[in-house]
């Protein structure tokens, strides 16, 4: 299994100022959008830290200008629309990061291709060696740097869960739980997704809500429970809750 001395150079962790520095922006304007889930971050004894592997995927995204219906499509629809039973494991047991992917996985195999599934799951493990995607509370999301070598169009997203928690590299070196497997080939969507499970999962007691149910939990359910409370005072976001679900979603397909 990986310990934290194998993580790559690149897992370097930026506080608010170094990386309005990186961006060469004011401090108070990373931290709006911090606050505004625009980039993904996570908080560490109550203090705002951002990876820089994940901020610098995120300034990838902002180099390519996406279409009025990806962008669109991407900020309404919340996360709750993008899952599926089919996708849900409520009950992966611990081991080993190669372990955890291919459990996570295995659903896929029923949409693509056996060399597909395989592909998918040694770019993901690569992912992990470059930087674990366990930032802490209890969740990791594992995904892809390159979103636009996913096996499937998305937007997507498969559960997993782990009772008895297990080690995947958190960088607050506690067990994992929970896990947010991110499919999408539009690099917008991606780091978009990102950004709205790091502030579900951010939110007070959201953990425990996907543990409380041991035998038949409702993670969709879930999700929109945490929706309605983290968007309560956001108005300006009206989420698309007609778009289909991820069950249509199909290799090739316009999701």
């Amino acid at each position: 299994m990986m310990d934290n001395k194998e993580l790559s150079d690149t897992d370097e962790i930026f506080t608010l100022s170094e990386a309005a520095n990186y961006l060469k922006l004011a401090e108070r304007t990373i931290l709006r959008m911090v606050q505004r889930k625009e980039i993904p971050a996570f908080k560490i004894a109550s203090q705002w830290r951002i990876r820089k592997l994940m901020l610098d995927e995120w300034l990838y995204t902002q180099t390519t200008i996406p279409s009025v219906q990806q962008a669109d499509a991407a900020d309404k629809t919340p996360v709750s629309r993008m899952v599926d039973p089919k996708y849900m494991i409520p009950d992966i047991q611990p081991g080993t990061k190669p372990e955890i992917l291919d459990a996570l996985t295995d659903p896929l195999s029923q949409d693509i291709s056996r060399g597909e599934l395989d592909s998918f799951r040694r770019e993901l493990l690569h992912r992990e060696e470059m930087a674990s995607t366990a930032l802490g509370h209890g969740f990791a999301v594992p995904h892809l740097r390159q979103p636009q070598n996913n096996p499937l169009n998305g937007p997507l997203v498969l559960i997993g869960r782990c009772p008895a928690g297990c080690d995947f590299v958190a960088l607050d070196h506690n067990p994992v739980y929970l896990f947010f497997l991110v499919v999408s080939r539009s690099e917008y969507s991606h780091l978009n997704i990102l950004s709205k499970i790091f502030g579900l999962m951010h939110l007070h007691g959201a953990l425990e809500l996907f543990m409380e149910d041991r035998e038949k939990p409702d993670f969709e359910e879930i999700l929109v429970r945490l929706e309605g409370r983290l968007y309560a005072n956001t108005p300006e976001l009206v989420f698309n809750t007609d778009s289909p679900r991820t069950s249509q979603n199909k290799k090739g397909g316009s999701l």
